[in-house]
């Protein structure tokens, strides 16, 4: 709609994520008599401006396996997320909500989930660790997702026997 002093003004919310641009034209009119009515037209173009009102979504699995005993620093996975969002509330990082007494880290920027130490499966098997992603926007919009780490086993114990002692 078009007010009488000119100013265009929406019917609805916009929302850039379903159209961000917008080019219509308008028409105008000095007055009423046919006989000695000027126009003038113009196009408009508008571009909607974003809001930080997307929050991340992760796109990366859910569960990822490590070797036992794989040195320090092992790639486990990658993990993605990503924002409807544009400019810098689109960019994300990432976060563990708890490293597992350090165990564990993941690059803020890039999202590479690593082991900190060689991970015995003797000791333990599963690892549930929650994945963080934050967007940068104001205010900023987190997701949350839970990643089971699998340590597959390798054969790095001698047997033995149980009881050691055996008579006939």
């Amino acid at each position: 709609d078009i007010t009488a002093n000119g100013t265009i003004v929406t019917k609805t919310t916009l929302d850039r994520e379903s159209q961000s641009f917008y080019t219509f034209q308008v028409e105008v009119t000095d007055h009423e008599l046919q006989s000695d009515q000027k126009t003038a037209t113009c196009v408009v173009q508008v571009a909607v401006s974003d809001v930080n009102d997307e929050v991340p979504v992760f796109e990366s699995p859910n569960f990822a396996r490590i070797l036992e005993n794989s040195p320090a620093n092992t790639l486990i996975t990658t993990m993605r997320a990503y924002d409807r969002d544009s400019g810098e509330n689109a960019n994300i990082e990432y976060l563990l909500e708890d490293s597992e007494l350090g165990k564990f880290t993941i690059g803020r920027i890039d999202g590479v989930l690593r082991s900190v130490v060689p991970l015995d499966r003797e000791d333990r098997e599963v690892y549930k660790l929650a994945v963080i992603a934050v967007d940068s926007g104001s205010p900023r919009m987190t997701s949350r997702v839970d990643v089971t780490v699998t340590v597959v086993d390798m054969n790095d114990n001698t047997p033995e026997f149980n009881p050691k002692h055996y008579s006939a």
